[in-house]
């Protein structure tokens, strides 16, 4: 017979071994407050999805007085481009993201958790990564202002 009293939660002493698929469990809390996130998730999602249209919108904008901007449109187009694709790239994520809460709200199988928790890792790891260029760029861009 189980335990009533015994977490419903990952056992945090288990070995590295043991770890997977058929170990994971959440708690009911912890769907109920994936549930409540997946909303805003979403939310987030579709407004970069369309500041993306926006931004492809520019690019066009760009590419026509392109003729017009001399030696540096060039590189402004470049960083457009990447621009875009970033934000393309955030939106993906967070998108993959809320379907995964979706999935984890119905299903409740430890797979659909696992899934959630890698997508969010993806999201968090591009934010990382982007954080880190951008800062490197702006110190580039202080050192050559400078000159």
């Amino acid at each position: 017979m189980e335990n009533p009293y015994q977490s419903s939660l990952v056992n945090p002493t288990a070995s590295p071994s043991s770890y997977g698929s058929q170990n994971l469990e959440a708690s009911q809390t912890a769907i109920y407050n994936l549930a409540g996130a997946r909303g805003w998730v979403r939310f987030i999602s579709v407004l970069l999805f369309i500041f993306f249209g926006f931004c492809i919108i520019g690019l066009i904008g760009l590419f026509t007085m392109l003729g017009y901007m001399g030696s540096t449109g060039g590189i402004v187009v470049i960083v457009m481009i990447i621009y875009c694709v970033i934000i393309f790239l955030f939106a993906l994520r967070l998108g993959s993201y809320a379907s995964a809460i979706g999935r984890i709200s119905v299903s409740r199988n430890p797979l659909d958790l696992e899934e959630a928790m890698v997508q969010q890792m993806k999201f968090w790891r591009l934010s990382g990564i982007s954080t880190l260029v951008m800062i490197v760029l702006i110190i580039v861009a202080s050192v050559l202002s400078s000159l």
